[in-house]
């Protein structure tokens, strides 16, 4: 019974921790606090559910747990009268309530918390990792290392915001329809990071619920946009377009994941088998990116999709078009000129059969991200390989082997090395 109790709470936090966390906040308007009450009721339920088994439903029995500390919580510091009044007023409701709320109230509950990190009272730069720990759960140290900054700094800015959500009182609603395209810039990018993240988690093989999350979040900001009842308005609609955008690029990615219990030797995309690829999810993406394509302005978003869209027509072609990928990088370079697009462009251009070209793109990748990326070193040990410089190439190789984190990768770029 420990054992089983024990793996269903594991379970709950992977899966709920950010939803509960966003609907508890929603409430009290501190997410410090609303942490701190959380944190609490996960304890008493791995005191509790061992003992008493493991409730019908758990996410309900937590969320109450955690009411009934921060009304303790509140009544002893005598701070949070405000909280004090909307959480008593919450406790009278009957137990079959919390459990709605906790099945119906996700959606707007936990945009409502996104959009507060996107708040103007926020630091642009910390609005993004505040979404990734509160809404999604990622860790402060695995959000630092997305962002390479350490761990104590990003847990410090973390905190800052947190406290001025608290102080300013910043309000957990819905902006409105003029206000809302402003905030979304940092929310698609904290979906688009936490889809990342899945993948990554994915590949160091740990089960990660963050690519699910991600697509259903962009879903549920599409859906928003679409009542907003301004799809006239230019800034709106193409918001819009670029949130669909994001969410067909999710979908045509997870599309290509392969079947449980299949082998996870490390297969580079070009060289996948299609035929497990779920051809309804990618047209669904189709779809959805062909709806963005209506206001004929072209985003990042809509560049990135097409890419993944390129690279999924290859189950009906039977070759990759890399030619209209480098195209595409092209633009999309010219429109987010970061590090990851410039190695997506170099890998392009060495599989159109231009190495040369794929090395003088990669020197524009600031020394302060190479020195953290695997994907920089291997796409460099890959053009010059194909120039035949053999030193280069295995140096690049060693500096990419030694950074990457995925086992069934590092075993992969072995092979290429001694190959």
């Amino acid at each position: 019974m420990t054992n089983h109790a024990a793996t269903r709470i594991e379970q709950v936090v992977r899966d709920s921790y950010g939803r509960l966390l966003a609907l508890l906040a929603s409430r009290c308007g501190d997410i410090s606090t609303a942490e701190d009450a959380l944190g609490d009721a996960f304890i008493a339920a791995l005191e509790s559910w061992p003992n008493q088994g493991v409730p019908d439903h758990p996410d309900a029995w937590l969320m109450t747990a955690a009411k009934h500390r921060l009304i303790d919580q509140s009544r002893r510091s005598q701070t949070r009268e405000r909280a004090v009044e909307l959480l008593l007023r919450e406790a009278e409701l009957k137990q079959d309530r919390t459990m709605d709320a906790v099945e119906t109230d996700y959606p707007d509950e936990r945009l409502r918390l996104m959009l507060v990190c996107t708040h103007p009272a926020i630091d642009p730069a910390v609005r993004t990792p505040l979404i990734l720990q509160t809404v999604l759960g990622v860790t402060a140290d695995r959000i630092a290392s997305v962002f390479m900054v350490k761990p104590s700094a990003m847990g410090a800015r973390l905190g800052r915001a947190k406290s001025k959500i608290r102080d300013a009182r910043i309000p957990f609603v819905i902006p409105s329809s003029e206000e809302l395209p402003s905030r979304l810039t940092s929310l698609l990018e904290a979906i688009y990071a936490a889809f990342t993240i899945g993948l990554d988690l994915e590949g160091l093989g740990a089960s990660s619920g963050l690519k699910r999350e991600a697509i259903w979040l962009a879903s549920i900001v599409v859906q928003r946009l679409e009542c907003t009842q301004a799809a006239e308005d230019s800034t709106t609609a193409f918001s819009l377009a670029e949130s669909e955008a994001l969410l067909a690029m999710m979908l045509f990615r997870a599309a290509r994941d392969q079947p449980t219990g299949q082998s996870r030797r490390y297969i580079p995309l070009s060289e996948q088998p299609t035929n497990h690829w779920n051809e309804k999810q990618i047209h669904q993406a189709e779809v959805w990116l062909r709806k963005a394509a209506r206001t004929h302005q072209v985003g990042p978003y809509q560049l990135e999709a097409a890419i993944q869209s390129v690279h999924c027509e290859r189950r009906r072609t039977g070759r990759t078009n890399w030619q209209a990928i480098e195209h595409l990088y092209q633009g999309l370079l010219k429109l987010n000129p970061t590090a990851a697009t410039r190695i997506g462009l170099a890998s392009a251009q060495y599989h159109c059969g231009e190495p040369q070209a794929a090395l003088q793109t990669l020197e524009g990748v600031p020394d302060s991200f190479r020195v953290h990326s695997a994907s920089y070193w291997a796409v460099s040990a890959f053009a010059h390989r194909a120039l035949n410089s053999q030193h280069e190439s295995n140096s690049c190789y060693d500096r990419a082997i030694g950074l990457t984190e995925s086992e069934t990768v590092r075993a992969w770029l072995l092979q290429q090395r001694s190959g």
